[in-house]
């Protein structure tokens, strides 16, 4: 006699049924604790200075949207890209204060300043991607290292400051047998068990995981060049492919630019400064930082 195809018993349609009640209510959770969209972040309590207003982030994402693919490409991606800009080290050593210590290892820069807060100096930490080296390109051991860095600011009650500029961290063989996925989850896991405030800054391109651990911040702001998903558009393009897009048609799918990360929540703000135009005025991206600084400690 031929096997037949047995009908599902009720125990195992009651697991099905079971199992997918679970996976709604966890949806449902996700969704609530996701972005705060619409929302102020928690970890805000008074207005960041420096930042654009929900007026210009509309304006420039109308803009955004009345452009064909090449143009949005030039427009919202290229200015990222452009290797002459001035560096996020550069800018960090440019800022009004005292280095009181740095830390260089290829693409990996840290440094300690002495910087005027509105209640008297303050101490503050910075790591940085430096694209200068390497492209900005991490691996494994800068992931580590950052994570001895982030655990000494947070030990000494230093407020930190990162600097997102890197296509992604370093995916090669050698990378990948010493453990980079881990080591980025190491740096991931230390970013959010610190005691100080934490502002990330999307300074140029910020992609991938190698960008993720230094947007797991208290505040994520952008400056208005920058652009920040967590997959290249070259390999979003690979993975749905089925889709038939190009990476540049992906790139405006998904919406890269501070100003459409603005709008839809996913950053806290635009801040009104960029590497291209304004790279003699270090000390108004400085009062962006700072007044994050106060308006994390004021909400914690």
């Amino acid at each position: 006699m031929a096997n037949r195809p047995q009908k599902p018993s009720s125990e195992h349609s009651s697991k099905h049924s079971s199992d997918d009640l679970l996976f709604q209510a966890a949806e449902r959770l996700a969704n609530d604790y996701s972005l705060f969209q619409g929302e102020i972040s928690p970890s805000i309590a008074s207005p960041i200075e420096g930042l654009a207003d929900t007026n210009l982030i509309n304006r420039q994402v109308r803009k955004l949207n009345q452009l064909d693919v090449d143009e949005y490409i030039s427009t919202a991606l290229e200015p990222a890209e452009v290797k002459k800009r001035l560096s996020a080290a550069k800018v960090v050593e440019a800022l009004p204060g005292k280095i009181i210590q740095e830390h260089k290892d290829g693409a990996l820069y840290a440094a300690e300043i002495d910087i005027e807060m509105p209640y008297g100096v303050r101490r503050i930490g910075f790591l940085v991607q430096n694209r200068e080296v390497d492209n900005g390109v991490w691996k494994p051991q800068h992931h580590l290292d950052a994570v001895k860095i982030v655990r000494d600011f947070s030990d000494h009650g230093v407020p930190i400051i990162t600097f997102i500029d890197t296509p992604g961290a370093d995916a090669g063989a050698e990378a990948n047998a010493n453990n980079q996925a881990h080591s980025i989850s190491r740096l991931i896991a230390e970013m959010c068990n610190t005691h100080v405030p934490t502002v990330g800054i999307i300074y140029g391109l910020g992609y991938s995981g190698g960008a993720i651990p230094l947007a797991a911040t208290n505040v994520l702001l952008s400056v208005e060049t920058g652009v920040f998903n967590t997959i290249q558009p070259q390999g979003l393009a690979s993975i749905a492919r089925q889709y038939g897009l190009s990476w540049q048609e992906s790139a405006r799918y998904v919406g890269l630019s501070s100003w459409e990360l603005a709008k839809r929540g996913s950053i806290d703000g635009v801040i009104r400064w960029s590497p291209e135009n304004n790279q003699d005025d270090a000390a108004r991206l400085l009062r962006t930082i700072t007044s994050a600084i106060v308006s994390i400690e004021k909400a914690s």
